[in-house]
């Protein structure tokens, strides 16, 4: 009982007095209390704060009491994702280390009222009501959701490459209409397969020049089977080799288009600056 009384301390200041331990205690380790103690967090506490989109909230950290409405401001953020039921479990894999940027102007609509409302800093947990989270969300169950989240920064988008807008005269495009245009070579690289595991550093838009998604933001490659990828880029990266970048265009039906699974995925051609990394065998399921 005495070796549990520090934590059971700290946990009732977490509850009660978010601004007293924020100086003490980091992100992670705040959030470790909450993974912790998540039966007492799952469901929004008495004191939580009712939000004019119908969400509810609880500050464990202020940060600079700067909110942003700017749709195009793109939000890093760090989050681990807990579904309402009798046992919860934690939805994002990456968890804590994931700092992934989000559109706000393509984001989920309840995601989005988070980090228009969610100062850079800040750590806090958001509860969203499942009738708020429309079926087929990526990433998210329609059931009543806790989001416990910490705002990292605000940057802003990469600007669009000056060609978005439909596959230029210069481009090759192949049999399926993808346009593809090398941006830099490689003559020794080799050409992945749809079976293997390919390390990209991307960033895409919509022909609009609104960036939708971008590696080069979170400042770290992702690696993806690419047997799983959307249809565009299974067809578009094996015809690249490692070591090379190119601009590829994907019509909407090779993209998002007849995802129904993805109802909130940006929609019509969009446009990828693709570096390919490298490539690894799949792993064996």
């Amino acid at each position: 009982m005495i070796k549990k009384t520090p934590i059971l301390i700290l946990a009732i200041v977490v509850i009660s007095a978010p601004w007293l331990y924020g100086q003490y205690l980091s992100y992670s380790q705040r959030s470790a209390i909450v993974n912790s103690r998540i039966e007492a967090y799952i469901t929004p506490p008495s004191t939580a704060t009712h939000h004019s989109s119908g969400l509810k909230f609880m500050i464990l950290e202020n940060g600079n009491n700067q909110p942003t409405n700017d749709a195009n401001t793109i939000v890093r953020s760090r989050s681990n994702v807990w579904v309402s039921s009798e046992n919860p479990q934690n939805q994002n894999e990456d968890g804590l280390d994931a700092t992934d940027p989000i559109d706000l102007e393509v984001s989920h609509p309840f995601l989005s009222e988070i980090l228009k409302a969610s100062s850079t800093g800040a750590h806090y947990l958001w509860w969203v009501d499942a009738e708020l989270i429309p079926e087929g969300t990526a990433g998210f169950e329609t059931e009543n959701t806790m989001i416990d989240i910490f705002v990292v920064d605000r940057v802003a988008p990469l600007p669009a490459p000056d060609d978005v807008a439909s596959i230029p005269s210069y481009a090759t495009i192949t049999e399926d209409g993808i346009g593809y245009y090398l941006l830099s070579d490689a003559t020794t690289g080799a050409h992945p397969t749809r079976d293997d595991m390919v390390e990209v550093h991307y960033s895409g838009w919509q022909t609009d020049g609104t960036m939708f998604d971008s590696s080069v933001l979170r400042e770290e490659t992702n690696t993806f089977p690419l047997g799983r990828l959307i249809a565009g880029w299974q067809k578009s990266i094996p015809l690249m080799r490692v070591g090379e970048k190119a601009r590829i265009w994907i019509p909407g039906d090779l993209a998002y288009d007849l995802r129904e699974d993805r109802p909130n995925a940006p929609k019509g051609m969009l446009v990828f600056d693709v570096e390919l990394v490298g490539i690894s065998p799949k792993e064996e399921e």
